[in-house]
């Protein structure tokens, strides 16, 4: 995965691919912050190109296909946790 700086976002999209950055590689997050979280499987090729054309920066929770639910409730905790909100 790639390491360093990617920038700053307000729009995340989190999908199961070992090549996209970590959370950790942004800089900095902007509020508010939309976070897109799809099923186990990750998103299809188009809606992954309709959430960039949005504006969407994609991301990577880590190796492991997390269910939804659990996704969901990670990436809210370590979004909170970079913002200093927790």
């Amino acid at each position: 995965a790639p390491t360093g700086s990617v920038g700053k976002t307000d729009k995340l999209v989190f999908h199961p691919e070992e090549d996209l950055p970590r959370l950790a590689d942004f800089s900095a997050l902007g509020a508010p912050l939309w976070l897109a979280i799809g099923s186990e499987r990750g998103w299809t090729d188009e809606e992954m190109v309709t959430l960039q054309c949005w504006g969407f920066a994609a991301c990577s929770l880590g190796r492991r296909i997390l269910k939804t639910e659990t996704a969901a409730l990670a990436a809210t905790s370590i979004v909170l946790g970079k913002m200093g909100l927790l």
